[in-house]
């Protein structure tokens, strides 16, 4: 965060505390300063301009979002009971309020910080959505005949958010040991150069227990929110096959370390420090990285 953002943090705090400010200093002058009809009456109509602000703001987020999705319907209750028992608060300060007292300044500084918390959780928590996707269902009768003796099966895949680079590794567990195979494509899902390992690559003892963990944090895992968007990035998709269970579970996460969502993010690093991460692309081709660019060009031209 760098100098502006901190002024613009300050004058924005400074801004929405500006009614509860108001009210305060009327507060005061009408409790020292005649005519007092003329401060309650500027007391009141800030008041007023307050609940006539919060009804418009709340209005115009109600009619430009999606209501079924956001709790600011809740939230507008809410912060509308806060921001007026702040108003209420500063009215009532004023009535103890010292000009010499030091401490009484300092809690007349909170107010800025107050008003601009009741705000912030307003939005934050009003913008929170459901983000990840969760399917849990039976396993079908053909995956548990092609179990081959398996525990169990976990089958991630990583693409970019066009899919120009696709990535699947499973890994299962058979008999308390692990193993891994990995299909790597770039250029496209539908046409690719890919290099498809159908034999499966026994892991040592120490990704065999990463195995089972990534396997237990994938049973456990519950839905995460986000707040914002993000059009770019990547995209992963988690499924458990538990045979022994006879039931699937399916994950899907996108952009989950953009979007700071910690349990989804946990289970994609468990996964990315077992499967093996190639530095180029020639660990998965039989092409330079030089001809595999060529190669993708041409097939975005005949496409």
């Amino acid at each position: 965060m760098n100098v502006n953002d901190i002024l613009f943090f300050i004058l924005l705090a400074l801004g929405i505390s500006t009614p509860f400010l108001l009210g305060f200093l009327f507060a005061v002058l009408y409790k020292h300063i005649k005519p007092k009809i003329l401060w309650f009456t500027l007391w009141v109509l800030i008041l007023a301009a307050l609940i006539g602000g919060m009804i418009q703001l709340s209005s115009f987020i109600l009619l430009c979002g999606e209501p079924s999705e956001f709790a600011y319907p809740y939230l507008t209750i809410l912060s509308a009971s806060l921001f007026l028992a702040l108003y209420f608060v500063c009215s009532w300060f004023s009535r103890i309020f010292k000009v010499k007292n030091a401490v009484h300044w300092l809690l007349l500084l909170l107010i800025p910080i107050i008003s601009f918390g009741i705000l912030f959780l307003f939005f934050y928590v009003g913008s929170l959505k459901p983000w990840s996707f969760i399917e849990d269902k039976a396993l079908r009768k053909e995956a548990l005949e092609n179990a081959q003796g398996a525990d169990y099966d976990i089958e991630q895949i990583f693409s970019d958010a066009w899919h120009f680079t696709y990535s699947t590794v499973v890994f299962r567990e058979r008999n308390d040991s692990a193993f891994y195979r990995i299909k790597h494509s770039v250029c496209s899902k539908q046409d690719s150069i890919d290099n498809d390992l159908n034999s499966w690559i026994p892991l040592d003892k120490e990704k065999t227990a990463l195995v089972k963990k990534l396997k237990k944090a994938i049973e456990e895992y519950e839905a995460e929110v986000a707040t914002n968007d993000v059009l770019d990035g990547y995209y992963s998709r988690t499924e458990l096959r538990d045979y022994k269970q006879e039931t699937q579970r399916n994950l899907g996460f996108s952009n989950a370390v953009h979007y700071g969502t910690r349990r989804a993010t946990e289970i994609e690093k468990l996964a990315n420090q077992i499967r093996p991460e190639p530095e180029k692309l020639e660990a998965f081709t039989t092409l330079t990285e030089e001809q595999v660019q060529k190669k993708c060009k041409e097939i975005g031209r005949e496409e």
